[in-house]
């Protein structure tokens, strides 16, 4: 409220390895240019630090690339605004600025009143190249933090869960009460591991978090429980002998890099809690070995009722209808999914898998080109949606391959329960679009509503319009109306209309 008459600034990360702040106004002036410490490098390596974009042989690097979050804490008896960002690829670090005041120039506003704190890993082995954009939030001990996966190729390897306090590194050093971390015991510098995008909760509607869940490249999906009051007794969810446990284990060679898009299913008994249903895709595309990848990728439905340990067998497949779908369009079984009070093997959620050379229909041209998630799904009602990768093989030709945007039931991953796609391009999406003895595309379809649209050149973006909700129940999430972050500089995009 004390702030409510200041200027508006939009602040981007950049590959000059600056965070600028942008005026809203008219002007668009620039009022804010942050470095990161980490970015700096005196060792005398060529292509190495800032000063890189000087050099006349200079290639592409990365810098300050990671998505940035806003959000007002109570710190110090006082409410601030703070920003949160990342290096992802440019560096091993994340920081916290105070823009409470950020209305620049301000010769009262100096670098000492703006920089929170910088942490990379100088100060945490556990720290990696972190792709996980920071979720500001309120936990259950009263402090405020900043909360990441902490990202791949750290020195110890391991996938680990980071809560750095918004008030702990201030002093310019960190001690063992200024953050958390959260180990899960899987990943070796030897066999190297790293924690993917956070989906943090609220459990119970008092917006403080409760629940954290995230995967790793190894295909496991952590669930980690952050509510009690004590953060000595936070920990990965699920244990067994004191061995940390994942709630879900992917398919052999289906890492797991997008952040998960969260809902309750219909089924609310204190047997099945904390009955939260997680949808997240598989795939990787983040090393120049990773466009030739033609791996079988899914997306899963995981529904975490009280029991860890979960893998595909557990779950409910949904596939292509038989001769129902094209290079353009796709239509899905609609297997039921049984959430009861008690739950049972077998109905523990759905998958999906993509490209499967076992399937008709499945692919663009009859053979398995290595479709992948790398875009985080977004749930809107009882729809959950989702665009895939198909990379041409190449970094950079054709834009980066092709792809789908999908829509499916968030339930049980079959038929949408409503028409998302406009087929008859009459400008409404209605009853009209149902593809029933229809032909599109020259195909004639036999049953359902379309699920899924080809197209050509990729995406890099998934944009929902409307506010919509979160699905079935009373769950709040965070971030759940934030996009993503782009892998690669394609330029397409489609708009799906609820």
């Amino acid at each position: 409220a004390a702030n409510a008459t200041r200027k508006g600034i939009v602040y981007v990360g950049s590959g000059d390895g600056m965070v600028h702040g942008f005026d809203t106004t008219a002007s668009g002036a620039e009022v804010l240019a942050y470095i990161p410490n980490a970015l700096f490098d005196d060792s005398g390596t060529v292509d190495s630090g800032l000063h890189y974009l000087s050099d006349p042989n200079y290639t592409h690097k990365y810098y300050a690339d990671l998505g940035i979050s806003v959000g007002d804490v109570f710190i110090s008896n006082n409410w601030a605004t703070v920003l949160a960002g990342g290096l992802r690829a440019g560096g091993k670090g994340v920081f916290a600025l105070d823009v409470t005041s950020a209305s620049f120039p301000n010769t009262d506003i100096g670098a000492n009143n703006t920089v929170l704190w910088e942490f990379d890993d100088t100060d945490s082995p556990f720290m990696g190249f972190t792709y996980s954009k920071p979720r500001i939030v309120l936990l259950n001990n009263n402090k405020w933090a900043v909360i990441f996966g902490n990202g791949y190729n750290s020195t110890n390897g391991e996938a680990a869960l980071m809560i750095l306090y918004v008030d702990g590194g201030d002093d310019g050093t960190w001690s063992a009460s200024d953050y958390k971390i959260i180990e899960t015991d899987v990943g070796t510098a030897g066999d190297v591991n790293g924690l993917g995008q956070v989906t943090v909760i609220d459990l119970n509607d008092d917006f403080i978090a409760d629940r954290v869940y995230a995967g790793d490249i190894k295909g496991n999906l952590w669930a980690f429980d952050i509510s009690d009051t004590n953060a000595n007794n936070w920990d990965v969810a699920y244990q067994a002998s004191g061995t940390p446990k994942p709630l879900f284990t992917a398919e052999t060679g289906q890492p797991i890099t997008v952040k998960g898009a969260i809902t309750r299913t219909q089924t609310t008994t204190l047997a099945n809690q904390p009955n939260v249903l997680v949808v997240l895709g598989t795939g990787q595309y983040l090393t120049t070995a990773d466009p030739g990848n033609t791996d079988l990728q899914a997306i899963y439905g995981v529904w975490d009722a009280g029991t860890s340990e979960l893998d595909k067998t557990d779950l409910v497949e949904q596939d292509l209808i038989t001769g129902s779908s094209s290079e353009l369009v796709r239509v899905m079984e609609d297997n039921a999914v049984n959430y009861a009070a008690t739950p049972s093997s077998g109905d523990y959620g759905w998958y999906y898998e993509f490209n499967d050379p076992n399937e008709s229909g499945d692919t663009f041209d009859g053979t398995s080109r290595g479709e992948r998630m790398v875009i985080d799904p977004v749930i809107r009602g009882e729809q959950v949606f989702f665009a895939t990768l198909i990379p041409d093989g190449g970094v950079c030709s054709d834009g980066g391959g092709d792809g789908w945007i999908m829509a499916l039931d968030a339930f049980n991953g079959g038929e949408p329960t409503a028409g998302a796609f406009d087929v008859n391009l009459d400008g409404i999406v209605d009853a009209s679009d149902q593809v029933d003895s229809k032909y599109v595309a020259g195909i004639k379809f036999t049953n359902g509503l379309p699920a899924g649209l080809g197209f050509l050149g990729g995406t890099n973006k998934l944009y929902i319009t409307g506010t919509g909700g979160t699905g079935a129940g009373s769950i709040s999430t965070q971030g759940i109306k934030e996009l993503p972050d782009a892998d690669i500089g394609r330029l397409s995009w489609q708009e799906l209309i609820e």
